[in-house]
């Protein structure tokens, strides 16, 4: 059974480790994950989001906030155009991850 969660996802587009287009190897035991338009889908389904924001912070950053569900549970999707399977770190060509991660978690803190 899934439960209605908040979700921030950050993907890099030239991600070869794991793509975010769901043609992840098996192989070793890892993969085997759908395209990651299908799992935001479903968490925007789940959690009832009626409102789409786009974003575009730079070149290279792409930003979809999914808001507007009964529970206030946002669906962020960000991804950036540019770099392989790394950490996310300042640097990303003028995108920093961490304002934007406590930009999102700090919605749900007390």
């Amino acid at each position: 059974m899934f439960v209605p969660t908040p979700l921030l996802q950050l993907s890099l587009e030239d991600d070869e480790t794991v793509p975010i287009d769901g043609s992840m190897d098996t192989t070793g035991g890892w993969g085997g994950a759908p395209h990651m338009d299908d799992i935001i889908e479903f968490w925007t389904e789940l959690n009832g989001t009626t409102e789409v924001e786009v974003l575009n912070p730079n070149d290279h950053t792409v930003g979809q906030r999914y808001t507007g569900g009964p529970e206030d549970l946002d669906v962020w999707y960000y991804k950036v155009d540019g770099f392989p399977h790394d950490v996310p770190r300042k640097g990303w060509d003028g995108t920093d991850p961490f304002p934007l991660m406590w930009e999102f978690f700090s919605l749900y803190t007390d």
